[in-house]
Parts: structure tokens; C-alpha cells; sequence
């Protein structure tokens, strides 16, 4: 698609002008017209845009529409004379200009019998025109009525004239009318005339207005070539000719890429004009359609991909959808067909979508501890993990202090994933002194109430333990594994951080809490 707005206009102010489009079936212009015609009468000068489209391409186009400015006539102030003078009437404020007399000099000498008005036509370096008038008022002895019904005038038919008489101060047309200025727009040559009056006083007079007939424009019948070709246009019917292409012979040769409509305006010898339109229609090659519906695609169950065709203008896949691009989500591995069109041609692509299942993760069941205690989690379900925690291990260890769910992410070898969830719920220590001990069991410590270092006693243990210290609530306030071989140890603490009061210190054996009191002053 070429969009072509035509060539840039030049108008006045207040004219109205047609711009036509071409190069495409539909059309839209800046102003919101949508039809390949539009008339626009600008204020100013106004660029007007087009937007030219064809199946689905479009191309802008810009035209000008240059607004010359009107003149401001002055044909002066009224005047005043007693009858059988003679008096001069000046115009200004333009290069060029034209009396109702006929005279086309910028001042005239006027010597008229009766009060009579006349109007100058003042034109401007961009031939734009503005008309003022000026009354020149007799004083006469006795009224003398002279009509006057102005110059002959020449229209082109259809043109609306204004016909203006004086003389009088009462006017009586043979059209009715009793103004002094009428319009009409008779289609044949009519001859007007009007009966003036004053103070009981009347004469008549005529005006003829001569209507130049139309040509009727051919710009002959319309074109078919093949895209590369030239044709030659010939118009007819008048003596000028200006085409759209801006060519003003009578025959024009063009070659356009695409079918396209000319416009010419022919005028006669009456300069009237009439307008008429050829269309070239230009064939173009074949067109080859070859459908292409994509790479096939992979995904995990429950994901959705986009199939994207190409290859025509049109498109038909097997699940009704008509658009190039369509979304899908299938539970299963599925092949998709697109019918894709041009111009009455098609042809058919396939496309599949790799169905990957998705793992069954688990995170074991749900975990209960003591505050301080560590549990292993174990996931399973999958090649690849992903804890909260952030870990990527099947097992974890953790130590929370407070119930906490963890998330495992389970990826399989074909990289699709599942979540499960464990909770760790973290019981709170309790809070009891255990005086009785195993038989085959010593703990002891001292000094009893201590202030800054306490000595541990300990044997018959078995293996490695914990020693934990808590205040009377529960808190856990120390926590170290102590290495044991089941001989005799002793263990020295550092105390002195903690402030004065009653805590519990506990140690286990064989999976068995054994807590006693201790007080620091």
C-alpha cells in the first residue's frame, strides 16, 4: 500500500477545496472522514493526514491545504454631491481591482444622476478578493428616479449570483423580490429586471445573467494492466485539463504499483468546469501461500504456550480459532493444524505441543520437637529439590525455634515441578528439676549457688549430649554437645553473662532428660 493524498491546494479564506485519496480500499482521515473524498474549508493554513489501508497494510500520506488570507477592501467614505457634479472614489488595501463600473483602476471618477451606490472588488498578491461599497448621495432639486440594476453578469450553471439595483429608495423584482439585492441561480441565460420608486416617482431596469453550460469531463474507461506496465489516460470533453497527478495535458501516462483512481477536472471556454475518475486496476503476481505454524513446543502439565502462524492473511486452526496466534493448554501431547489463506489460495502447517507430566512431590509427614532439638527432612518424588530454606538437598536438617511450615520444590528430569509442604511443630521445653538419677549414672555440679564459673561432674554417659541451661520460663539460654567416652568427666561453665536467679541445667542420656536446679548470686 502507497497512500497518495494528492498535491498540496491552495485556497482563500473562506473557499472550501476536495482532497482525494488513493492507493487503498479504505481510507481515514485527521479530521475523521473515512471516505477517499473529502471538502474541507481550512481558516488557515492545515495539513491534513491519510491513512490508507489494504488487507491489513496501511501507509500515511499528507496534503496542504495553503489558506491565503483575504484583503480588507476600503472603497472610502460615502460621499455627497449636488447633481451635475462629478466626483473621485478611491480603493486601497490591495494590487489589483475591479469597480462594478467595470473600471479596474484603483480610483475612478463617477458623475452620477441620483444617489447611487458602487462596489469595488479589491484583490490581493494571492488573488484572494474582498468587496466594499461606497454611496454617493446626490442632492437633487426634485427627486428623479433612474434605475439602475447593475452590470450584466456571467455564472457557470449551477453558480448562485447577487444582483443589486438602486436609484430608489423601493424595489420590486419581476422574481417578487422588493429588496435591493437578490440572489439567484437560473440554468439558463434569464434576463432580470426591477422597478425602483421613490416619493411616488418609479423607473425600470434590467440586468441579464448569462449561464455558461458545463462541460461534461471523460476521463475515459477504466484500466486493467500488470504490475511493471504504463498506460496512457486520456480525458476529454473541455479545452483545459488538470489531473490529481498535477499534469495539465489533455493525456497523461502513469504506471502505478497498485490499483489506483485519477482524477481530472476539465474546463471549457467559459472556465466551468466538471470532474470525472478512471481507475487503473493492476494485476498483481500470484499469490504463493506457504504455512508455517512454528517449531514445535515443550511444556509441563498445566502451562499454557503460544502458537504463533504465519504465511497469509487469514488463519483457521483445528480448536475454531481464527486469529494467527493462539494460546493453548493441553493436559496431554497435542498436534494443532492452521489453515492458513491468501487471496483464495491456502495451505495447511501442523505444530505439537509436548506434553512433560509433572512429579509428585513429597515432603514426608509433619514433625513434632522440643525447642532446641533438631529433625531431618526428607523429600521425595523427584531428581532436583528446592527447600524454602533455600537448601537444594533431598535431606535437611533444621533447628527451628518456633513451629514452622518448609516448602520443597520437586523438579523431574524433564525439568516440571511440584511443591508439598511439612509442618515442624516446636513444643516448649518443660520446666521440672529430676533429682532421681540412673543408678549407673553421676551428675553433679558445684559451687551451688555459683557466681561466675560452674563445675560439672558427669559420668555414665554413652555417648555424645547436649548440656542446656534455662531460666525458670523455659527460655534456652546455653546449648553445647559435650564429647563422651562413658568415663569420668568434669566440664567447666562460664556463668557469669547470666544474671542472679534459679535456672535449670539438664543433660540426656539414652534420649532421657535429667535437669537440675541451679542458682547464681
Amino acid at each position: 500500500v502507497i497512500a497518495d493524498a494528492g498535491d498540496n491546494q491552495t485556497i482563500c479564506e473562506g473557499e472550501t477545496v476536495t482532497l482525494t485519496a488513493s492507493g487503498g480500499r479504505s481510507y481515514k482521515w485527521s479530521n475523521g472522514a473515512t471516505s477517499s473524498s473529502i471538502s474541507v474549508s481550512p481558516h488557515t493554513t492545515t495539513t491534513y493526514s491519510v491513512e490508507v489501508s489494504e488487507d491489513g497494510v496501511s501507509d500515511t500520506a499528507e496534503v496542504t491545504v495553503n489558506v491565503n488570507a483575504l484583503p480588507v477592501a476600503n472603497a472610502g467614505a460615502n460621499k455627497t454631491i449636488d447633481q451635475g457634479e462629478s466626483i473621485t472614489l478611491s480603493a486601497s488595501d490591495g494590487t489589483r481591482y475591479i469597480w462594478n463600473t467595470g473600471e479596474t483602476t484603483q480610483n475612478i471618477t463617477v458623475s452620477p444622476n441620483q444617489t447611487k451606490t458602487y462596489t469595488v472588488e479589491v484583490f490581493n498578491a494571492g488573488d484572494c478578493s474582498d468587496s466594499d461599497q461606497v454611496t454617493v448621495t446626490v442632492n437633487a432639486n426634485k427627486v428623479e428616479v433612474i434605475a439602475d440594476a447593475g452590470d450584466n453578469q456571467t455564472i457557470c450553471e449551477g453558480e448562485t449570483v447577487t444582483l443589486t439595483a438602486s436609484g430608489g429608495t423601493s424595489y420590486k423584482w419581476s422574481n417578487g423580490a422588493t429588496s435591493s439585492s437578490i440572489s439567484v441561480s437560473p440554468n439558463t441565460t434569464t434576463t432580470y429586471s426591477v422597478e425602483v420608486s421613490e416619493d411616488g416617482v418609479s423607473d425600470t431596469a434590467e440586468v441579464t445573467v448569462n449561464v455558461n453550460a458545463l462541460p461534461v469531463a471523460n476521463a475515459g474507461a477504466n484500466k486493467i494492466i500488470d504490475q511493471g506496465e504504463s498506460i496512457t489516460l486520456s480525458a476529454s470533453g473541455g479545452t483545459r485539463y488538470i489531473w490529481n497527478t498535477g499534469e495539465t495535458t489533455q493525456n497523461i501516462t502513469v504506471s502505478p504499483n497498485q490499483t489506483k483512481t485519477y482524477t481530472v477536472e476539465v474546463f471549457n471556454e467559459g472556465d466551468c468546469s466538471d470532474k470525472d475518475q478512471v481507475t487503473v486496476t493492476v494485476n498483481a503476481n500470484k499469490v504463493e501461500v506457504i504455512a508455517d505454524a512454528g517449531d514445535n513446543q515443550t511444556i509441563c502439565e498445566g502451562e499454557t504456550v503460544t502458537l504463533t502462524a504465519s504465511g497469509g492473511t487469514s488463519y483457521k486452526w483445528s480448536n475454531g480459532s481464527t486469529s494467527s496466534s493462539i494460546s493453548v493448554s493441553p493436559h496431554t501431547t497435542t498436534t494443532y493444524s492452521v489453515d492458513v489463506s491468501e487471496d483464495g489460495v491456502s495451505d495447511t502447517a501442523e505444530v505439537t505441543v509436548n506434553v512433560n507430566a509433572l512429579p509428585v512431590a513429597n515432603a514426608g509427614i509433619d514433625q513434632t520437637i522440643e525447642d532446641g532439638e533438631t529433625v531431618t527432612l526428607s523429600a521425595s518424588g523427584g531428581t532436583g529439590y528446592l527447600w524454602s530454606s533455600g537448601e537444594t538437598t533431598k535431606n535437611i536438617t533444621v533447628s527451628p525455634n518456633v513451629t514452622t511450615i518448609y516448602t520443597v520444590t520437586v523438579y523431574n528430569a524433564s525439568g516440571c515441578s511440584s511443591t508439598d509442604d511439612i509442618m515442624v511443630t516446636v513444643e516448649a521445653f518443660k520446666v521440672e528439676d529430676t533429682e532421681v538419677e540412673p543408678l549407673d549414672f553421676e551428675f553433679s555440679m558445684y559451687p551451688n549457688p555459683a557466681t561466675d564459673v560452674l563445675n560439672l561432674k558427669i559420668a555414665g554417659l554413652e555417648d555424645n549430649t547436649p548440656v542446656r541451661i534455662y531460666d525458670m520460663s523455659g527460655k534456652l539460654l546455653y546449648n553445647e554437645v559435650i564429647a563422651s567416652d562413658g568415663s569420668l568427666m568434669h566440664e567447666t561453665l562460664d556463668v557469669s553473662r547470666y544474671p542472679k536467679g534459679v535456672y535449670l541445667i539438664s543433660i540426656q542420656r539414652r534420649g532421657v532428660p535429667i535437669t537440675k536446679k541451679l542458682i547464681l548470686q
